[in-house]
């Protein structure tokens, strides 16, 4: 593995910044578990590795007002798996969390990861597909909403810019009947 410099933001605005001015040089550090295997295999180099765990309003999920899901994109898979996490229509998230690795990969793995990613096993893209889930991506200067299914590219693609990073996954509420 090459020598990096690692920095470590604690706020989305100084992430984002970082992102503007790294670019590509620079690589998102979520869990890990993706990255750091990359790494090691010389897949990728980065010169600057943005780990963004000190972020906390990247973390955590919540019910909306209206009956959706919003999840952040440093919600650990394991944060899906308990069973009074995610109910009805979207208990389906929880099954699709629980068949990722083992319980140590769920415990360092994040849902934006799984879906940056872009593996064609991703095991929450399904299902998140299935729910009509739209991604919220930000950048220094702008924020916008993407479907799901426009963020991909192909295997290992997204629309992702090398100053953007994924924030938020909104799960609209199901329709009536269907929680």
């Amino acid at each position: 593995m090459r020598g990096f410099e690692y920095l470590s933001p604690q706020t989305i605005p100084e992430a984002l910044q970082l992102l503007s001015s790294h670019r590509e040089r620079a690589r998102i550090l979520a869990g890990g578990t993706d990255l750091l295997v990359q790494m090691r295999s010389r897949e990728v180099n980065p010169q600057y590795v943005i780990d963004l765990k000190r972020v906390r309003e990247l973390q955590g999920l919540r019910h909306s007002p209206d009956g959706g899901l919003s999840i952040h994109a440093l919600t650990r898979i394991a944060d899906l798996c308990p069973v009074d996490a995610l109910r009805g229509a979207f208990s389906i998230l929880r099954e699709a969390a629980q068949t990722i690795g083992s319980m140590q990969i769920r415990n360092r793995a994040t849902v934006g990861g799984n879906i940056c990613r872009a593996a064609p096993s991703a095991d929450l893209v399904p299902a998140l597909l299935v729910l009509e889930a739209r991604l919220r991506v930000r950048s220094a200067d702008q924020e916008r909403w993407i479907s799901l299914g426009e963020f991909f590219r192909g295997p290992g693609r997204t629309v992702l810019e090398p100053h953007e990073l994924l924030a938020e996954i909104r799960v609209p509420p199901p329709p009536p009947g269907g929680a």
